[in-house]
């Protein structure tokens, strides 16, 4: 078995650490702009008639929204920046989403990042690194969980 690269300790040494909280205000019209996006066109999305009739108070945004809301902030990939891992290297290897209450529009949201896992595969080849975000509302209720796995692409055994 490879020993594991100066990036994969360094990395899964900070597995735990968490990292600067952030606010977003979920807008019906992200949220529409999004829905469309995403081919949905259930007018729950679009109109605040069709969200009340549907049980909301106002209009809910699609899970995977949680992701779009996750990055808004100046430096949306600091995370991997300040565990030294290149932009370039990083690709999308999965994402998951625990709704525990509706996310609407109006909302002023705090996501809060914790490193969660890192696990080198492919013979050294890439570091797989997840991050779960915790997501409350104002009232500092949790609304939701957000976890986000990137493979960072490294030379193999380096």
């Amino acid at each position: 078995m490879p020993r594991p690269s100066p990036l994969a300790v360094r990395v899964s040494a900070q597995i735990g650490r968490v990292f600067p909280a952030h606010d977003a205000v979920v807008d019906a019209g992200h949220i529409a702009r999004f829905a469309h996006a995403i081919g949905e066109t259930r007018p729950v999305y679009f109109e605040e008639a069709a969200a009340r009739a549907a049980g909301y108070e106002t209009i809910p945004a699609p899970p995977t929204f949680l992701f779009t809301l996750s990055i808004m902030k100046p430096r949306p990939f600091d995370i991997y920046d300040e565990l030294g891992i290149e932009q370039a290297a990083i690709l999308h290897a999965g994402q998951s989403f625990r709704i525990i209450s509706p996310i609407l529009a109006g909302r002023k949201l705090t996501f809060l990042p914790r490193l969660s896992g890192a696990v080198e595969k492919s013979r050294g080849a890439l570091l797989f690194v997840s991050v779960e975000t915790s997501v409350t509302d104002a009232e500092h209720r949790l609304v939701a969980l957000l976890t986000t796995t990137v493979a960072a692409r490294q030379g193999a055994g380096s």
